[in-house]
């Protein structure tokens, strides 16, 4: 049923806590400006549409939560997001992290999911995720802008983005979070910084896929894995894997390097396309080609036990053992 709330004294916007509380679903929920902010009672709370401000915390409890909106919503939040409960942001809603300080994502609810999420960027600040939840979702485009931001989490925490990744602010994701690109179509991660990094950078995931990245800027992370699906960087894109792990090409993974695209490795780091897994290349000339090389200095190494169909490849600073093609490998 609707719900909006019943004036018992003075209310002053911008002050204090306001708590939608119904136990189930509420279809009245004001988009205005709101200083802490509670939704509780489970059910789907419904905004009016237009945009929430919470200039404190916005926060779920209790049952589990579904926070929709009429038309196209954004909810702004420039304090902390606690979610107590198990929170899913619907297909209508945006929530910005944008606060001009440190944010935390937290709470003890066991599943937390947005549609879009961006996250605005003041003075070099960082958000945490640390909420109960160890693998958040964004079913729509996980964004970045203002200057630069660092995105981390107080232990291994994942963030699966079924959209595109855009970065227009330079962003750092830090050592324990692993972004998933697992849509089930075309993705790309672009934006118009030239100087974002990540640490875990997985392209596909079981329950989800087959997806194609592409890459509109060039990109350095640590750690790189094809779960499923394509990774496709581009022509003339610069992958820097600045780790010394394995990067997997699973099976039904495809690393696909196209005419100039450059995939750099860190010292003693490796390749190893799994059976059933796949290493192409599409160059077209010997000026043309894709290459794989160290990350200045040092050397790594390439193991092939599933498919290597390469047309202009050249290979660089690799270890001793050179190229190790397996008995299961079909070059």
């Amino acid at each position: 049923g609707s719900a909006g709330f019943t004036n018992v004294g003075t209310f002053t916007p911008g002050s204090g806590t306001l708590e939608y509380n119904r136990a189930g679903n509420q279809t009245a929920v004001r988009a205005t400006a709101y200083n802490n902010f509670t939704l509780s009672g489970g059910g789907t709370k419904t905004l009016i549409t237009g945009t929430v401000t919470v200039s404190g915390v916005l926060a779920t409890t209790g049952a589990a939560v579904m926070v929709d909106a009429t038309a196209a919503s954004t909810i702004r939040v420039a304090g902390n997001l606690t979610c107590d409960a198990s929170t899913t942001f619907s297909t209508n809603t945006t929530v910005t992290l944008e606060g001009t300080a440190a944010q935390t994502v937290g709470g003890t609810g066991a599943a937390l999911a947005f549609n879009n999420l961006r996250l605005e960027a003041s003075a070099g600040r960082t958000i945490t995720f640390s909420n109960a939840d160890t693998a958040y979702t964004v079913a729509g485009t996980l964004a970045t802008s203002g200057s630069a931001i660092t995105v981390d989490a107080t232990s291994g925490r994942t963030i699966q983005v079924a959209g595109n990744v855009t970065l227009d602010a330079d962003t750092t994701f830090g050592a324990n979070t692993t972004v998933v690109l697992n849509g089930t179509g075309a993705q790309a991660i672009g934006g118009t910084s030239a100087n974002s990094a990540f640490n875990n950078l997985q392209v596909g995931e079981g329950a989800n896929g087959p997806n194609t990245l592409s890459l509109a800027n060039d990109i350095t992370c640590v750690d790189l894995d094809v779960v499923e699906g394509i990774f496709a960087p581009g022509a003339g894109r610069t992958v820097t894997k600045t780790g010394a792990l394995s990067s997997d090409i699973q099976a039904g993974g495809t690393l696909r390097l196209a005419s100039g695209t450059v995939l750099k490795l860190g010292s003693g780091a490796s390749i190893d396309v799994n059976l059933g897994g796949t290493l192409s290349t599409t160059g077209t000339s010997a000026s043309a080609r894709a290459r794989i090389e160290n990350n200045g200095a040092g050397t790594h190494s390439l193991s092939v036990s599933g498919t290597m169909n390469v047309n202009f490849l050249a290979i660089s600073n690799l270890a001793a053992t050179g190229v190790v093609v397996n008995s299961t490998a079909t070059l």
